[in-house]
């Protein structure tokens, strides 16, 4: 199984101004951009299943679908807290949604929920994915969920989206959150420019261990 960490960040490391940034509201920040939603629909298209925490969630209300399909990939949401049952979020019903999560309740049959119990939540995840047979995931982030998973060695790849500014605040969420046990290098697989904005895709070094 390979897990591909699809992100965006300025050129300064931040992935948003505030924590709750939705998707339109990074556009108009200069964050994202047509080449880059395009970019994402695409790995959205062919891998099975995407990992995300709740946070993002949060930010939107809802999982990011797909514009021109009515089949999207099963959505896995890493929860410490109940998503409200008002929000979009429980009348996605294109889509598979999992919430895993201790306690968390349900306001849908068509969502799947499951307590990881005391098991580090990255790594409960992963096998959970590798049992249900996904041969491509995307992982979401944001910057505590990738530390987990770059702190276990589950991440296979980073595809980054660098967009061209700095954001400059001491709060923005950045792309891994700190700290980590040890560094995580890189090797360089592909690079784009763009509308002002660099398209990276990188494999995780197996040497970094």
């Amino acid at each position: 199984m390979q897990i591909i960490n699809v992100m965006a960040a300025s050129l300064d490391g931040k992935i948003g101004h505030h924590r709750l940034e939705g998707d339109d509201e990074r556009v108009l920040q200069g964050l994202s951009s047509a080449a880059d939603q395009e970019g994402l629909f695409q790995r959205m298209r062919t891998c099975d299943a995407i990992v995300v925490g709740a946070g993002s969630i949060r930010s939107n209300r809802k999982c990011l679908a797909l514009p021109d399909s009515d089949t999207n990939p099963h959505w896995y949401i890493l929860a410490r807290q109940p998503i409200p049952p008002e929000w979009s979020f429980w009348q996605q019903r294109n889509m598979k949604r999992t919430l895993i999560g201790a306690q968390l309740p349900t306001h849908s049959q068509d969502v799947e929920t499951i307590d990881p119990g005391l098991e580090n939540f990255a790594v409960f995840t992963h096998r959970l994915l590798q049992s249900r047979g996904y041969k491509r995931v995307l992982l979401f982030g944001g910057g505590l969920v990738n530390r987990e998973f770059y702190r276990q060695d589950l991440v296979d790849e980073l595809h980054l989206s660098v967009a061209p500014l700095f954001i400059g605040l001491e709060q923005a969420p950045v792309l891994v959150q700190p700290p980590l046990d040890k560094p995580v290098k890189f090797k360089l697989l592909a690079s784009q420019a763009k509308e002002n904005f660099v398209f990276l895709e990188y494999a995780v070094s197996p040497n970094h261990a």
